[in-house]
């Protein structure tokens, strides 16, 4: 984890130090979030329902040009899943069903190449996130119970991120933004379970709100 954060890291300042000896617009602002997530697999019907997601974070921005840019933003987020668990007695009988949750907490790094035209503007690229915590609501008598997130999950998520939306202008150097946000993970965030090998992968569809103001 700690390579791979190093390595997120100085691609990140490089690219950012390269672009600083242009003359350009430089945008500095905060943004808030919500929306859905889930941790899927491509084969378990059990790991799809979705469950409230939460951002917060800061953002820069560097136009390379007039109509495109490169956006960095930093974040924490709280995504997961809910699922249902068939609950048994020490014979095996069925006792019955019970809604679980699972909530990962993350540090959120993501890069994008970002268009604007006029009053409207899409972004897309990569992001990279650190798990931080998080919770995992299971029943007594379920076997995994004392196993806590970053037993059972990875340290650390890669994936690709899209938004779009409105900008909306409220004074000569600032703006505030309106827009819809989805990302994917792809890898196996999985680390290890004892009911079989699990191929799960974060989503995250939501509303973004921001505020961004010129700093050059």
């Amino acid at each position: 984890m700690k390579k791979q954060l190093v390595i997120w890291t100085a691609m990140c300042c490089f690219l950012f130090g390269g672009v600083s000896s242009l003359q350009a617009q430089q945008y500095f602002g905060a943004s808030v979030g919500g929306g859905l997530s889930s941790l899927s697999g491509p084969d378990d019907d059990d790991f799809i329902s979705f469950l409230f997601s939460n951002r917060a974070g800061f953002t820069y921005q560097y136009q390379l040009a007039e109509v495109f840019g490169l956006r960095l933003e930093s974040s924490w987020s709280s995504r997961g899943t809910s699922y249902e668990i068939q609950l048994t007695d020490v014979n095996g009988l069925p006792l019955g069903k019970r809604d679980n949750k699972e909530r990962l907490n993350y540090v959120h790094f993501h890069l994008m190449g970002r268009a604007e035209l006029d009053f409207f503007y899409i972004a897309s690229g990569p992001y990279f996130s650190i798990l931080t915590g998080g919770s995992r609501n299971f029943p007594d008598s379920f076997p995994t119970d004392n196993r806590g997130v970053k037993d059972v999950y990875k340290n650390t998520d890669f994936g690709i991120g899209t938004s779009f939306g409105f900008l909306i202008p409220f004074s000569d150097r600032g703006r505030i933004e309106l827009g819809l946000q989805s990302t994917m993970g792809l890898i196996d965030i999985f680390e290890r379970n004892v009911i079989g090998d699990l191929d799960l992968r974060t989503f995250e569809v939501g509303l973004v709100c921001g505020v961004q103001v010129q700093i050059d």
